[in-house]
C-alpha cells in the first residue's frame, strides 16, 4: 500500500480553524516540514507560526521543537550557519 500524501490545503484550514495551542502548533509544524521542499517562505512562515504559539503559550517543549525546526532550516535548507546558530542557541 502506498502511503497517503497529505493534502496541505485541508491541513493549513485545519490550522486556522484549530483553537488549541498544541494543535495549532503540531499543525504549523507539520506544514513547515511539507512546505519544505516546495515553497522554502511558507515553510518558514509555519515554522515562525509556531515559534509564535509556543511563545505565547509559554509551553517550553513546544518552544524548544519549534526553534530546533528554524535552526535546522537554517543551516541545511538556507545555508546560513549564522541564523541557524542564533535559533539553536536561543
Amino acid at each position: 500500500l502506498m502511503a497517503q500524501i497529505p493534502d496541505i490545503s485541508s491541513i493549513r484550514n485545519q490550522f486556522y480553524k484549530s483553537s488549541t495551542d498544541t494543535t495549532q502548533h503540531r499543525l504549523a509544524l507539520m506544514l513547515g516540514k511539507l512546505y519544505e521542499e516546495s515553497n522554502i517562505d511558507s515553510a518558514l512562515f509555519f515554522f515562525n507560526k509556531s515559534v509564535e504559539i509556543a511563545q505565547k503559550s509559554k509551553k517550553m517543549l513546544l518552544n524548544a521543537k519549534s526553534m530546533c525546526e528554524m535552526g535546522r532550516v537554517n543551516l541545511y535548507l538556507i545555508k546560513n550557519e549564522t541564523q541557524a546558530i542564533e535559533w539553536l542557541n536561543k
